[in-house]
């Protein structure tokens, strides 16, 4: 697609079908960066986020109230699933990798969840002992409760 991206005929011709509005405009040259897989401006806003006062701008670094996983960045060469490098949210966004175990007991049927190398698979009223950061997501989620600290 970056290649592609760089062939001026094809670029005219994706931005005067109407029908792929991602391609055209004026105010898309960010994705057009991104397509060709260079790297783009700190400190944009998103601009539909920022006005809608039901969204929370997410500092890198800060937490999910919803899961309590951390906000974190992501280089667009981790966006190869098969390369050596691929993000992995799931290790990746950990906030407290390790720490201490937790006993959670399960208030929802069918919970299947993983963070980091933590992984519960159950329902309603089995007891798991996990790390701190498995039992803050699923209590976040509202899957469990914390039985013991």
């Amino acid at each position: 697609m970056a290649e592609q991206s760089l062939d001026q005929g094809r670029v005219q011709r994706l931005k005067a079908d109407n029908n792929l509005r991602v391609f055209s405009g004026d105010g898309n040259s960010i994705f057009w960066e991104l397509v060709k897989g260079a790297p783009l401006p700190i400190g944009e806003t998103d601009e539909v986020v920022t006005v809608d006062v039901k969204r929370v701008i997410r500092w890198v670094g800060s937490l999910h109230g919803k899961c309590g996983l951390r906000v974190t960045e992501l280089p667009l060469s981790s966006l190869d699933p098969d390369s050596s490098h691929a993000f992995d949210p799931l290790n990746a966004a950990v906030a407290s990798p390790g720490g201490n175990s937790m006993k959670v007991e399960l208030t929802s049927d069918d919970v299947i969840a993983r963070i980091s190398d933590s992984e519960v698979d159950g329902s309603t009223g089995d007891v798991f002992e996990v790390p701190e950061s498995m039992a803050t997501f699923l209590s976040l989620k509202g899957w469990g409760n914390v039985q013991s600290m």
